[in-house]
């Protein structure tokens, strides 16, 4: 009894010398959430390669659903740009193949390349490693990688308010009404086709509201609020 249970341990054992520490290579961050129309950029990281063998070699494939995201841009980090061998290859349709051979010979963890993607249309996107080889400084390749996978949730496009200027002319505490420009701009990636309401307050008290009939994107729309200082004192 004894002898079959103390023989499966011992090959796991030497498993764990032959091969020490599993490698991984991953897509960060694993979860990224982001609106239609809009950027974001994952890095393909590796870790944990040892520097007795270090890092002679890296292949890997990244998959993707091009209905829902684009790969735009493939930079080389540092790493990656020493290498004797490098080549990227983008393929919009279904994903993208990265082959490099390092000569500077890289361990322990470093950066691949940074890719950029542009989000399609709404739903969830797995970004996929696969085929991933990595090979020691002999030419031999590791056994023990694991790869990670990176998750985008992509959300309708939204609009997206924002006071880009608010411009008070002098204050005179005479009960003469002061003139108070706010300038509205839409830079989001949606119009904001219902009416909203805008407020403004002086030290926590309300001056007005003004209701806006909706803001397209990238349009502009400055309002008028007509303020009568209370007193002679700062004001927020």
């Amino acid at each position: 009894k004894w002898k079959f249970l103390l023989l499966p341990i011992l090959l796991m054992s030497l498993l764990g010398i032959c091969y020490g520490e599993n490698i991984t290579v991953a897509l960060e961050p694993s979860e990224v959430e982001v609106d239609v129309g809009e950027t974001f950029k994952l890095d393909l990281v590796v870790k944990n390669v040892p520097e007795e063998g270090k890092c002679g070699g890296f292949e890997a494939e990244i998959h993707y659903n091009p209905d829902l995201v684009n790969l735009t841009e493939i930079k080389l980090s540092e790493v990656g740009e020493k290498a004797d061998l490098k080549n990227t290859t983008l393929e919009s349709s279904h994903g993208f193949i990265s082959l490099v051979w390092f000569s500077n010979s890289p361990y322990n963890n470093f950066t691949v390349a940074t890719l950029s993607f542009k989000a399609l249309s709404p739903g969830e996107a797995n970004i996929t490693l696969k085929r991933v080889k990595i090979s020691n400084e002999s030419g031999g390749n590791y056994k023990n990688v694991v790869t990670y996978a990176a998750k985008v949730v992509i959300a309708e496009p939204k609009p997206n308010l924002k006071v880009e200027k608010l411009t008070v002319k002098t204050p005179v505490y005479t009960g003469k009404q002061t003139e108070i420009e706010v300038t509205l701009t839409n830079n989001g990636h949606a119009d904001a086709n219902k009416s909203f309401t805008v407020n403004l307050s002086t030290n926590d008290d309300k001056v007005g509201s003004i209701t806006v009939e909706g803001l397209k994107v990238g349009e502009k729309k400055t309002l008028t609020f007509n303020w009568t200082p209370e007193d002679v004192k700062r004001y927020t």
